[in-house]
């Protein structure tokens, strides 16, 4: 068919002026774009940032390696980003579609008029470890002692054992001990050395330490319990703009499906985490396990309007012991934080 659209096309070129071949062939190139371009339009892509050596790149894994993306027709690019900063960079300025981080930075922007929100990935996990020996049971045992902290003064994690310390003994915390603050891999050499008498770190790191005599003293999940909020209230998401969502209601929604698909497998399927062994880097079995288990803690199980009640209530109890530094000019979580909040009107 389309060579015999050429060839009539060729035998009218012969009959007509330069004028006219000139125009013909500027109508059949816009058509033609015309064409491309609509057949690019209806492709769902989605660009991903994640961090080089995140734990993200095993849910990534999962999903193209089973190629769960493809069955959803969803074109999955993964953009690996050097920093934390970077991501948000990065989203900000356009270069991928959705990034991981918390719904705090999430809120504090859309104070800011820029409306980014954010589907749930992961609830808090982890906790406070000392080494078995060190005869550190409890919270209490930490007063005088060094305790390393990742993710600096306004850690999450470090906010919530605070608030948790305060309405159980009427004290503060921090006051009480000498908090160490660095990054993750450092604390957990220095931990190993046994200049921290405990530490506070990112679950994955956490989970390096358990194997080696490490106890964990103070669960996480126990502030939650202490403040009356379901431990099903995620602390890290997938982020993405509010807008690109509206306009690509399609691709976010197929891209929740094809995470929830990964997760699903990554629960149930120990052969997968086999497969996912090498990029774990997890250099004996007893770490390999704690990191599998550690991150399958993390999976959500809910996030209902319950989890979203929680939330606001969290931001506030947080919000008056990390100040602006953690929530900017809001004393409250901003209403679309969540997109689950958007996608009914």
């Amino acid at each position: 068919m389309l060579i015999r659209i050429l060839e009539l096309i060729e035998n009218i070129m012969k009959k007509i002026n330069v004028n006219s071949i000139l125009l013909i062939t500027l109508f059949i190139t816009l058509v033609f774009t015309k064409i491309l371009m609509a057949g690019e339009s209806v492709t769902n892509k989605v660009r991903v940032g994640t961090l080089q050596f995140g734990t993200v790149n095993w849910e990534m894994d999962v999903i193209q390696r089973n190629q769960i993306a493809e069955q959803e027709d969803l074109v999955l690019e993964v953009v690996p980003l050097a920093s934390k900063n970077a991501a948000a960079v990065a989203l900000q300025g356009g270069a991928v579609d959705i990034i991981v981080t918390d719904w705090f930075w999430v809120s504090r922007q859309r104070t800011n008029n820029k409306n980014y929100t954010f589907a749930p990935h992961s609830i808090a996990s982890g906790g406070i470890l000392s080494h078995s020996e060190s005869g550190i049971e409890s919270l209490k045992d930490l007063e005088g002692q060094k305790v390393g902290i990742a993710g600096g003064s306004v850690d999450k994690s470090w906010l919530l054992i605070q608030a948790y310390y305060k309405k159980k003994y009427g004290e503060n915390l921090a006051e009480k001990m000498i908090p160490v603050f660095g990054a993750p891999p450092l604390l957990n050499k220095i931990t190993e050395k046994g200049e921290l008498s405990a530490v506070l770190t990112y679950w994955h790191y956490q989970a390096r330490l358990l194997p080696l005599g490490f106890n964990k003293i103070f669960p996480i999940k126990k502030v939650f319990q202490e403040l009356n909020i379901s431990d099903q209230v995620p602390i890290v998401g997938w982020v993405f703009d509010e807008s690109w969502a509206k306009e690509n209601p399609e691709s976010i929604s197929k891209f929740l499906k094809v995470s929830a698909k990964a997760k699903e497998i990554m629960s149930k399927s120990d052969e997968e985490w086999i497969k996912l062994r090498k990029i774990m880097k997890a250099k004996d079995e007893e770490i390999f396990v704690a990191l599998r288990d550690g991150y399958r803690e993390g999976i959500p199980k809910s996030f209902t309007e319950k989890e979203i009640s929680d939330a606001r209530k969290l931001f506030s109890i947080l919000a008056n012991i990390g100040g602006k530094k953690l929530v900017g000019k809001s004393r409250e979580l901003e209403y679309g934080t969540f997109w689950v909040n958007r996608e009914e009107e």
